[in-house]
């Protein structure tokens, strides 16, 4: 199949489209199909700006939010455009009430020292969000 492609934007987009699926074409005839990939190497990810701080509580910065995330885990998420929780760490989740969730955390959760997550913990984190001598701009959001 032949494209002729007049304009020099054209011209650019075949070259790129050419060398795309030679680049791929090479490296699927190097790589053996049954080969196991491992990662090797460093993830080095840019970002525009710092975060404006690593505490996830003491924010309400979309950037700072973002990298928050990548860095911890929640007990739940909630899946577009669903507005019902999806487990992450709880395993869980039943509403009691207006106001009141039963939450089941899966077992074996570790923080990164070590210890295992426990409702202990879930409950302090959300009386110090909510503790006003801490002035959390997030305490009104959860």
């Amino acid at each position: 199949m032949n494209f002729i492609f007049g304009s020099r934007r054209g011209r650019l987009l075949a070259m790129s489209v050419a060398a795309i699926a030679l680049a791929t074409s090479a490296q699927a005839q190097t790589a053996p199909s049954d080969a196991k990939r491992v990662p090797t190497g460093t993830l080095t990810i840019a970002v525009g700006a710092d975060p404006t701080t690593l505490d996830p509580q003491m924010h309400r910065v979309r950037h700072t939010q973002t990298i928050a995330h990548t860095m911890r885990d929640k007990l739940w998420y909630q899946p577009p455009p669903s507005d019902k929780p999806g487990p992450m760490l709880a395993e869980s989740i039943t509403q009691v009430d207006d106001t009141h969730y039963d939450i089941k955390i899966h077992e074996g959760v570790k923080f990164h020292n070590g210890d295992e997550l426990t409702s202990a913990d879930v409950v302090y984190t959300f009386q110090r969000l909510w503790d006003p001598a801490n002035k959390s701009p997030r305490a009104t959001m959860g």
